[in-house]
């Protein structure tokens, strides 16, 4: 892993991300890449006002990424950079995905919005569906090497790629692979013994 790609949505568990995510570019001497992007349908009437509300918000995003870069220590900043993007959260990263090359997305809990994550998926879950590289969720004030890696699988390429994520992020690590079966008549089974 030669890109790491930290996604902050710069609410105070972004910290977090950002902690994480350093420490992964240092093990791995990876480049870093801190972005936020700013969801253009927060400007979406923009015209009706005087002042320009997209400026606004990038410049405010500026300044917050700008102090966590300037967090980051003296060996890991002159290969990090950072940016603001304009757009549909999942579809800018998407873009900037192909664009910087990156080989893992990292990015925190989203803050829950409960009518609007049942409708449309949360930040991350729509992050799934569109990337092609590994995503991880940074959730916990940590960057202790992980011990214990748990991988799902389905014998598919995706999960044999996720696998080999969870190996590069975790070498020393014990790892547990698991496959869930669920036979298509066990229900019907299930049912009949207990009658």
């Amino acid at each position: 892993m030669k890109t790491l790609l930290a996604a902050i949505d710069l609410e105070p568990g972004s910290a977090l991300v950002v902690k994480r995510a350093a420490k992964l570019a240092e093990r791995l001497k990876a480049k870093l890449h801190l972005v936020h992007v700013v969801d253009d349908a927060l400007t979406l009437y923009e015209p009706m006002v005087e002042i320009s509300v997209r400026h606004r918000l990038t410049q405010a995003a500026q300044t917050a990424l700008h102090s966590f870069y300037s967090l980051l220590p003296e060996t890991l900043i002159a290969h990090t950079s950072y940016q603001v993007l304009l757009g549909k959260p999942h579809q800018a990263l998407a873009k900037y995905i192909s664009q910087s090359q990156a080989d893992l997305l990292i990015v925190g809990r989203h803050h829950i919005e409960p009518l609007r994550d049942l409708f449309v998926g949360t930040t991350a879950e729509r992050l799934l569906r569109h990337c092609d590289i590994p995503l991880l969720m940074v959730s916990v004030d940590s960057v202790e090497p992980y011990l214990r890696v748990m991988a799902a699988t389905d014998f598919s390429r995706s999960s044999h790629h996720a696998l080999q994520a969870g190996l590069w992020l975790a070498p020393d690590a014990n790892i547990h692979l698991v496959h869930v079966c669920d036979p298509p008549l066990w229900a019907l089974y299930a049912t009949t013994k207990t009658i």
